[in-house]
Formats: structure tokens, sequence, C-alpha cells
């Protein structure tokens, strides 16, 4: 693990916190530094990101109230954010904070001064960044000033390729209901667009899809993950062949591999077991036997793992609760001998039976639903579970972007009533 060193203050160098602004946009800048270093990591489970999820939100109701009555404390907030950001050293999270601050403005009706930055400096500076404080603070009034701006695109050159550009887009593909008007400017622009993000962002925007476009991107190996996500919410009958011409093609398709698990588990598993997809890389392969419930290869995997590599021990830590209901922490503490960890994963994946249906949590597969499984694990599997879980359903559905976007980079649970629904209401397929 690496352990960013920094300077400790005595006790009379600590700040006393009066403003109660200040102290809120320097948690803007804490928390997502914590969530950052978190958020991407196997084993990582939903209920430990939640807590910055949580602190966030309620650090942007609170700078909302207070800029709302006194916008005169708007440069001690940014004073505030520069400050964190030079102890933290993490350049995401202060552009964060900053892209909140210019949000939380636009919530308010004032579209002057530094609002623009959002889509300049800042943009320019973390992409990344800026659409996850426009994710947090997503609402109609932000829809609104952005809904115009989306006909400026048409005279760029390749435009879902600009930082805007790519920003609207995946604006639209995580939060389109939240304002009619943007999702009604975005899905005329993303139709006349290649790729598989435009034409997800179509579907997203207006539940209809486009199954040749969506399979032109995936020959055309165009933003694939995005084609093939939207294949399986469309309840394509091209998705499955579409995904096993992916894996061929491309073996560390994490979109692929889940697809193919949902329809076709036992025939990717004898492809894992015989040695196949030796492009594939390890990690991924462990994950590809925790989804089709093979025991037996994931035992053969784990000998292999690099017990010297938190992430490696952190991506079978996530296989092993997945198959066995049990987290199983301890793989990942370096600290911790290699041959004992090797043990304690063998013990717990032995102790399943050998035979009989797929499992997961212990169980049969099919009688698990998807909430408690993506309760147990990382953010990488998550989205793994929720694309496999979209491929096995009998019909068309939305579902939260976050989850199931690699791209998105979030896992933030923000799904509509309506898709809230969908999952409770929908029967795998057998």
């Amino acid at each position: 693990m690496n352990v960013i060193e920094l300077p400790v203050p005595r006790a009379t160098d600590l700040p006393v916190w009066t403003d109660p602004s200040a102290r809120m946009a320097r948690s803007l800048v804490t928390q997502y530094w914590r969530r950052s270093h978190l958020l991407p990591r196997s084993a990582a489970r939903p209920a430990a990101i939640a807590v910055f999820d949580d602190a966030i939100v309620q650090a942007l109701a609170g700078l909302k109230q207070h800029l709302a009555h006194a916008p005169e404390l708007l440069p001690a907030c940014r004073d505030a954010i520069a400050a964190a950001g030079d102890e933290t050293l993490h350049e995401p999270s202060r552009f964060f904070a900053l892209a909140c601050l210019e949000v939380l403005q636009l919530q308010l009706g004032r579209t002057g001064g530094g609002v623009a930055r959002l889509g300049g400096e800042y943009l320019q500076a973390q992409p990344g960044a800026v659409f996850d404080a426009l994710r947090f603070a997503f609402d109609g009034a932000v829809g609104d000033y952005l809904a115009p701006r989306v006909a400026l695109l048409a005279d760029l050159q390749d435009p879902q390729r600009t930082p805007i550009g790519r920003l609207l887009l995946r604006l639209a593909i995580a939060r389109p209901a939240v304002s009619d008007a943007f999702a009604e400017a975005v899905a005329p622009w993303a139709a006349s667009l290649p790729g598989g993000m435009a034409v997800l962002c179509g579907w997203r925007c207006t539940g209809r899809g486009d199954e040749a476009r969506a399979l032109a991107a995936v020959e055309q190996g165009n933003d694939t993950e995005a084609a093939l996500a939207t294949l399986a919410l469309m309840g394509s009958t091209q998705e499955t062949p579409a995904a096993r011409a992916v894996l061929a093609r491309t073996p560390e398709s994490p979109a692929a591999l889940a697809l193919l698990a949902a329809r076709e588990g036992y025939e990717l598993a004898v492809a894992l077991r015989e040695g196949r997809h030796p492009a594939m890389p390890w990690g991924l392969q462990c994950q590809a036997a925790a989804l089709v419930g093979d025991v037996p290869l994931l035992r053969h995997l784990a000998a292999y793992t690099p017990w010297a590599d938190e992430d490696a021990c952190r991506t079978l830590a996530d296989a092993v609760a997945l198959l066995t209901s049990t987290p199983v922490d301890g793989l990942f503490d370096v600290a911790r001998p290699a041959p004992g960890r090797a043990g304690q994963a063998d013990a717990a994946l032995a102790a399943l039976p050998l035979d009989g249906p797929a499992l997961r949590l212990g169980r049969a597969r099919s009688h698990v639903a998807l909430e408690e499984s993506t309760a147990l694990v990382g953010a990488p599997l998550r989205q793994l579970l929720h694309f496999e879980h979209a491929s096995r359903l009998a019909g068309a559905l939305w579902i939260d972007a976050d989850d199931l976007m690699p791209v998105q980079g979030l896992a933030v649970a923000t799904a509509s009533v309506l898709e809230r629904a969908a999952f409770g209401a929908a029967q795998p397929q057998p």
C-alpha cells in the first residue's frame, strides 16, 4: 500500500474553524480525496463508499444554504479549498470542490463570473472531477443552463471526442430524467454521432435503441463497452454474438465477459479451463470464475496469486466473497505471510460443494438477488454483476449508468424509482 506522508501539525497549529461554510468547502476536498482512492479498488464495498458520498452531499446542501444567503462567502470557500488542496496534494479533489462551487452558483441562478471556468479551465485540467461535481449537484436548473449550449457543439469537428462533448454525453447517460430540457437537447445531437457512448446516450434519453448503430460501434471498436451495454439494456438478440466477437478480439473487455457469463457461463468456464483466453488478465479470469460460479476454476487460479500485489489480492478476495458470501479481507493484508493467506483462500473455497448448480454466495446462483451480490464486492466486480443482470433479464431495462459503465467511475446508488421497481419485479431468465 502506498501511504502519502503528510506533515503532522502541532496542536497549536491546528485551525479553529469558526466559518462553517469554509469547513464544508474543505470537506468537499477531503471527502472526495478519500473517495477517489477507495472507489476504483476491489473489495471496497458500497457501504464504505456511501460514507463519503453522504458527506459530500451534506456539504453541498449546507454550502448551498450559506451561499444563497451570503454570496460574499464564496472567496473564503475558494481559499479553504486551495488550502485543503495544498495539504492533500491531489489535484482532482481541488478541482472537484471548485467545480462544485460553480455548479451551486448555477443552481442559485448566478450564471456570471466563475461559472465559465466549468467548461474552460476546470474541464481542461480535470474532466473527470468536473463530471463528478455535476453528477453530484445536477438538477433542473443546471440542466436548463446546459441544454441550449448543446447546439454550440454542432460546429466542432468530432465533438464527441472533445472534453465538453464527452462531458455532456456522460451527463445525459447518468441523469437524463432530472431535466427533460437537457435530455431533449442532447438526444438529437447524440443521434448524429457515431460510437457506443452516443448510442447509449440515445437509449438513456429516449428509451429507443438503435441496434444497427450499436453493432457498428462494436465492429469499429468505437466505445465498445458502451455499445455492448446498450445492446444488453435493449434486450437485443445480437447481444451475445457481439459479446463473443469482442471477447475474442479484446480479452480484457469487462462488458463482453459479463454478458457471456450471463448467457454462456458454462461455455466460458470451459474455455477458461482449457486456456483458450491466454491473453485475458489473471484478475479478470478470477472475476469470470466467480461470475459463473465455478469453484474448481477459482481454486486453480488462486494458486497463481501474486501475494505481494495488494490489488491482485483484493481481486481474489472479491471473487471468493462472491462465491462464499463471506468477506475475506485478510487476503489483502500484505503484512501477513503469503502461505497463511493462501491457506485462508483455499479453505474458504474448499468448504463449497463441487457438484450441483453454479454457486453464488454459497447458494444456487439463480436464487441470489442482485442487491445481495453487489453489497459484498468492490466496484470492478460490482459493474460486471450489473452487466450480467441486464443481460439475464427478459426485456429492456433502464439501469443506473454509474454501476454499468466503467467510464463513469462511480458506484453510488442513484437508480430512479422506475429502475428500482424493475429490479424487484423482473425475473431472471433460466
